[in-house]
């Protein structure tokens, strides 16, 4: 017979303070707090540091994220079970996120030629990923060849309504002088995309 004996210690019970920020340049910082998924109080979980730091990496913004958990400043309450009536903000460890940015703009240019009727071309762009300091995606682009000539904008505005959705919205104004289609070609379109649930993703395998 072998006896094994497992000694486990839980830990301190603490709660969730407050959450605050260092970094941050241009994203709002209102923006990130909405991305936590919990409220000062509520029973700490590391599940939910695990979610904010996936957000932070998902939403294409910061280049560094660092989480930590802080100390709280009166350690008075070492061992207060759930539900005790005596716990109190002294129990909150505060969590900091310490952020560093990614660049936001870019501009880009093409310029190329072919041996059908365009000849030469060229392209233009401008992207911004943080338009309003929300994560919102704006492109512009410019394209010209000999017989086409088009403009485009696009926005991208994340977390539209609900976590998981985005409002996508478009336009184009495209222009050919070649001999089969020749005229100018409007054409906008807006819609908003959700990031299927771990149970439609199984569904669809």
């Amino acid at each position: 017979m072998i006896l094994a004996r497992i000694d486990v210690f839980p830990g301190r019970f603490t709660r969730f303070g407050p959450l605050s920020f260092s970094g941050l340049e241009t994203v709002s910082p209102g923006y990130v707090a909405r991305l936590a998924r919990w409220r000062d109080g509520e029973v700490y979980s590391q599940t939910r540091i695990e979610e904010l730091r996936a957000d932070l990496r998902n939403s294409n913004l910061f280049s560094k994220i660092t989480l930590r958990l802080d100390d709280p400043t009166d350690r008075s309450s070492d061992a207060a079970p759930p539900g005790d009536p005596e716990l109190d903000a002294s129990a909150q460890r505060p969590v900091t996120a310490e952020l560093v940015e990614r660049k936001h703009k870019i501009v880009s240019a093409t310029i190329g030629g072919t041996t059908g009727e365009e000849k030469v071309f060229g392209k233009l762009g401008w992207e911004n990923r943080n338009f309003w300091r929300e994560g919102e995606t704006v492109k512009l682009e410019a394209a010209a060849s000999l017989i086409q000539q088009s403009g485009k904008i696009y926005l991208n505005k994340p977390n539209y309504r609900r976590r998981d959705q985005s409002l996508q919205v478009s336009a184009e104004l495209r222009r050919e002088d070649s001999k089969a289609w020749p005229g100018s070609f409007p054409a906008s379109r807006m819609k908003t995309a959700r990031k299927p649930t771990p149970l439609a993703a199984c569904r669809w395998r």
